[in-house]
């Protein structure tokens, strides 16, 4: 176990802590900081150190979606967001599962893409940035920050067109 993958990690019981702090903005804030930070760090170690492995590629994505799928929930659950708010915050997340369940039923492997996982990409980064200041917004402000919410499904939406658009890329050929 490389020290990326044990930072990526570190992810999982920040996710399990966040529910029993949400009532308290500043430490359900102080969370969701930390696990940011642990997204940056682990991505960081592993170039700088050499260690991009394809154990990596799957633990961090898992890590993030595990950490927003407890953090999005509380939200709900506290009802600091309208529960149709989810879907607009993991537009991203809908295609990459749709993009993985398309990849299972095909024969064809892109080469290079890890082990299902679509490779990151400034929309998908800018997504996860979204997703973590909507989250903020909603637990200082509350809910009434739709345009934020809207800003980050229109990014998702973007994001996953683009892991889309490169994994038919080889299918369509040049042209």
């Amino acid at each position: 176990m490389l020290l990326p993958n044990l930072v990526s990690l570190t992810r999982l019981p920040l996710a399990l802590a966040f529910p029993f702090c949400v009532q308290w903005p500043a430490v359900a804030l102080a969370v969701l900081v930390l696990a940011g930070g642990t997204d940056v760090l682990d991505g960081w170690l592993a170039r700088r150190r050499g260690e991009t492995t394809a154990m990596g590629t799957l633990i961090d994505p898992l890590a993030d979606k595990i950490f927003v799928a407890v953090v999005l929930a509380s939200l709900v659950i506290e009802q600091l967001i309208p529960a149709w708010v989810v879907l607009l915050l993991v537009t991203r997340e809908i295609g990459q599962v749709l993009l993985l369940a398309w990849r299972m039923t095909r024969s064809h492997r892109e080469s290079g893409a890890g082990n299902g996982q679509p490779l990151a990409n400034l929309a998908g980064k800018l997504t996860t940035a979204l997703q973590f200041a909507s989250v903020a917004a909603a637990l200082v402000i509350g809910s009434w920050v739709a345009p934020l919410f809207v800003l980050t499904a229109v990014v998702g939406i973007t994001a996953a067109i683009t892991y889309w658009s490169r994994e038919l890329a080889p299918i369509a050929g040049p042209g």
